[in-house]
């Protein structure tokens, strides 16, 4: 992530952007991107180009709302084998939108917002009661496929412990800007 985090960087510098990736969580571009702009709009399409992918982009206030969303949820009923892990599946490019999807093999759904809807991921555990890493099921990004079919438009995913990684690593950034700001 360090190397990728650095040529994106490198090519926001060549495209004379005010934003910059300044953190990251885990190995799949959860990233913690500050600019001088205050909306989003203003300056994904650079991100997405520089990075070479589709972004989205979340404000730091409304990832902390959400993710308090979904910590306050309470979990579907215990299934025998089964565990059910909380994330939030995010708009990409999507209309806005009120409803919630109905239930899939993947997941159960709840509202947040009409740009985030919570999730409930059913992962398949072992005999032992660990993650069965050979029964996925699609991962969130089959959570992000079953949100995007049922909504419309471009959605993903993400684990609750991905969010609030995530969120830690802006904290410390935040942190760290208003210790040299005194």
């Amino acid at each position: 992530m360090g190397e990728w985090t650095q040529e994106i960087n490198r090519k926001l510098e060549t495209l004379e952007s005010s934003t910059s990736i300044v953190g990251w969580y885990g190995h799949t571009g959860n990233f913690v991107v500050e600019s001088s702009r205050t909306e989003p709009s203003e300056f994904i399409t650079e991100l997405a180009s520089a990075a070479g992918v589709s972004c989205a982009v979340v404000p730091y206030s409304d990832v902390v709302e959400y993710a308090s969303v979904v910590e306050r949820a309470v979990s579907p009923r215990p299934l025998v084998g089964k565990r059910w892990t909380p994330g939030i599946a995010f708009a990409v490019k999507a209309p806005p939108s009120k409803s919630v999807p109905k239930q899939t093999s993947h997941a159960n759904f709840f509202e947040i917002s009409e740009h985030a809807v919570g999730a409930w991921k059913m992962d398949t555990l072992t005999e032992t009661e660990i993650l069965d890493r050979e029964r996925r099921g699609g991962g969130w990004g089959g959570v992000s496929g079953d949100v995007s079919r049922q909504l419309g438009g471009t959605w993903t995913a993400r684990s609750l412990r991905t969010i609030t990684g995530t969120l830690e690593k802006a904290r410390r950034h935040l942190a760290a800007k208003s210790q040299k700001d005194v």
